[in-house]
């Protein structure tokens, strides 16, 4: 189901700058490339090449921009598809992760010194930035291998 031109305001207030006739035309060339309105996570999903178009954004592109964008990332993906795979899994893994990390550093960071010892209390900070440091390198690995091979 397609969200009406005043969900889209709502969720993205830069929109109020194209007329609802705009809109709909931008949201039929979204759904010509495949996506579906998600009411959950409130952006357009393509579960073929399992990506989403958020609303924030959609003020700066036009219809034909957002076929072009859509055709290119169709060619690199035809052209690696097990790149793009990996691609995603890093996506998905550094998504997955960075939230709860950076979550563990604040608190640590915030109350760790007044529970734990001086040298602990660092070392746990020096842990998490650590296993930061750790999941940045596997997930960016993947994304900067596929880059490389689509160019």
């Amino acid at each position: 189901m397609r969200p009406s031109y005043g969900e889209l305001i709502e969720l993205n207030p830069l929109l109020v700058s194209k007329t609802p006739e705009e809109v709909e035309a931008l949201l039929d060339a979204i759904e010509e490339c495949g996506y579906v309105w998600s009411n959950e996570s409130k952006s357009y999903y393509n579960p073929e090449i399992d990506r989403s178009i958020s609303t924030q954004g959609l003020d700066m592109f036009t219809p034909n921009r957002i076929k072009e964008i859509h055709t290119e990332m169709l060619a690199g993906i035809r052209r690696d598809p097990e790149g793009y795979a990996k691609r995603v899994a890093g996506m998905k893994l550094w998504q997955r992760w960075i939230g709860k990390l950076w979550g563990l550093f604040a608190l640590t960071l915030l109350f760790g010194w007044i529970l734990l010892p001086l040298k602990y209390w660092l070392g746990s900070l020096a842990v998490i930035v650590f296993l930061f440091l750790i999941l940045r390198t596997i997930s960016f690995r993947k994304i900067r291998s596929y880059k490389k091979d689509v160019r």
